[in-house]
């Protein structure tokens, strides 16, 4: 019987350990995800600024405006 419950408290132990450990990957994973999501909102509000900017000056140009 003590062998058994050994034996339980040890895979409780490695369970733990296992949770933890992909619990630290999962919150590392997600930090990435939302790096990166940051990035490609600066990079689309680039675009568009540049765009409406490119469009801007074409329309002036051809007297659109």
């Amino acid at each position: 019987l003590n062998a058994r419950l050994s034996d339980i408290r040890k895979e409780q132990v490695f369970q733990r350990e296992r949770e933890a450990e992909f619990r630290n990957m999962s919150e590392h994973t997600n930090a990435r995800v939302v790096r990166w999501t940051l990035v490609q909102l600066v990079v689309l509000a680039v675009t568009c600024a540049w765009q409406l900017s490119h469009l801007r000056n074409f329309f002036i140009k051809q007297k659109l405006t």
